[in-house]
């Protein structure tokens, strides 16, 4: 794939259309720029909300960052074995 075909990626917004077709001239980028817009509006809403509830939480979160970082990992796992082709994993 050439160089400029590429969008650039700071974020997972772009992944929303994994079968490639954003990288077609027919994308409709418009909706890209729609979802990128929703997704950076939850983060900022999300952490905000974190940010202002999150001292008030009294219950105890020992053993959470376990759970989730093995729920990712699995998460990974399962599909980096189910995935036959990396070439969107490695680009060249």
């Amino acid at each position: 794939m050439a160089e400029g075909n590429r969008l650039p990626s700071l974020d997972n917004a772009p992944h929303l259309k994994t079968d490639g077709s954003f990288l077609k001239p027919t994308f409709n980028r418009w909706y890209l720029l729609w979802i990128t817009w929703l997704d950076e509006t939850y983060w900022v809403i999300g952490a905000t909300l974190g940010g202002l509830i999150g001292p008030f939480i009294t219950f105890d979160l020992k053993g959470l960052d376990f759970v989730l970082t093995v729920m990712f990992t699995a998460i990974f796992a399962d599909n980096w074995l189910r995935e036959k082709d990396y070439t969107r994993v490695f680009p060249d």
